[in-house]
């Protein structure tokens, strides 16, 4: 138990129970070794071991535990020879296009990052891990990327009119950016057969989060492995040519699709881990043809939280294993009371007019 009082002077209690789900691991399986969060910290003897290029920019904690879901170990990348060393680069990136660049310019990545690509060595991009894969980025202008792939980064056009070499595309629509929530991939039409997809098929989703995208033009149209379509406009979602290969999706937010794919690169370069790739719910097949329209699936947040804070200022939060819990006149009726009545936010969930369910572990939040 946590007990405090705010800068406004309204006493605080908080209480911590864990998740049922995490109680029920044994310990050894919930307890994490010094060595796994100690940077370039040791490997589990015996596991396949994953190069990490985490370069400090943001969290990267959910790409670590779907490695280690997968069974493989983590060494963290701390100079130029563990990158020269790794038989397999995972690249998380996080951030911004130009300070992404100025952190691996200030370590000494860029050219051994460059070299360890062009030589068509194992790696693996997520997100800006994908971005700074092409020559440069609206984001940060002047700023140069590793330039393996030719071509740059644009930003989504938001307002209508947008200039008229995207007019076909996005057809003048307003766009809501940043591009967040789950959204298909539609297989280019030589890349259906990867080994990346291997049991993926045309019905899957997986997440996006960002502002900042690829268009497929024919200097890279021979490395797209997968587009996406958001606001009319289709773009590059994933890329792969060799043993490179980089995802402007969240493979590690994605569910077993995500970990499929994820699985499916480290098994082919690394062996299998010690864990079973994940089976992926079976949909509709691939269109023939390979490329088609994808669609944004409805946003639905786990486990949300409106509150306020010291400044009242209204924040939000949410986790994947937080119980939502709420007091009438919005519980329903088969919420548990023990849960409704510890609710420090119902006021706020009343004054934003939303509904919430409990619907453990996950909380539903539909606006009105």
């Amino acid at each position: 138990d946590l007990e405090f009082t705010s800068s406004s002077g309204l006493a605080v209690h908080l209480h911590f129970r864990p998740h049922p789900a995490m109680a029920a691991q044994p310990a050894a399986k919930a307890q994490k070794t010094s060595s796994e969060d100690t940077p370039g910290g040791g490997a589990d003897p015996g596991l396949p071991v994953v190069h990490l290029l985490d370069y400090g920019a943001g969290n990267v904690r959910s790409v670590r535990n779907a490695i280690r879901a997968l069974g493989y170990a983590i060494h963290d990348v701390e100079s130029e020879s563990d990158i020269a060393a790794a038989a397999v680069l995972v690249f998380p990136g996080v951030g911004s296009f130009g300070s992404a660049v100025e952190v691996l310019e200030a370590r000494g990545w860029v050219e051994p990052l460059r070299a360890y690509c062009r030589a068509g060595r194992p790696f693996f991009g997520v997100c800006l891990g994908m971005q700074l894969l092409f020559e440069s980025s609206e984001e940060t202008p002047g700023a140069e990327g590793l330039g393996v792939i030719p071509g740059s980064v644009t930003h989504f056009r938001t307002a209508a009119g947008a200039e008229a070499a995207e007019a076909t595309h996005d057809g003048n629509l307003q766009l809501t950016v940043p591009h967040i929530g789950w959204n298909g991939v539609a297989f280019g039409s030589d890349k259906a057969g990867s080994y990346v997809l291997d049991g993926v098929d045309g019905s899957s989703k997986v997440y996006f989060v960002h502002s900042f995208r690829v268009l497929q033009t024919p200097a890279n149209a021979d490395w797209t492995l997968t587009t996406t379509s958001y606001g009319g406009s289709e773009y590059v979602s994933s890329v792969q040519k060799g043993n490179v290969v980089a995802a402007q999706f969240h493979p590690e937010k994605s569910g077993a699709t995500g970990l499929r794919v994820l699985g499916n690169f480290l098994s082919k370069h690394l062996g299998p881990g010690a864990a079973s790739l994940p089976a992926v719910p079976a949909g509709a097949p691939t269109p023939a043809g390979g490329a088609s329209v994808t669609l944004l699936a409805k946003r639905v947040i786990a486990a949300l939280d409106v509150r306020s804070n010291d400044a009242g200022d209204l924040v939000v939060t949410k986790g994947d294993q937080v119980h939502t819990r709420i007091r009438p006149p919005f519980a329903r009726s088969d919420a548990s009371p023990s849960l409704a009545r510890r609710s420090p936010t119902s006021t706020t969930c009343a004054r934003q007019r939303t509904v919430m369910e409990t619907r453990a572990p996950f909380g539903i939040l539909e606006s009105r």
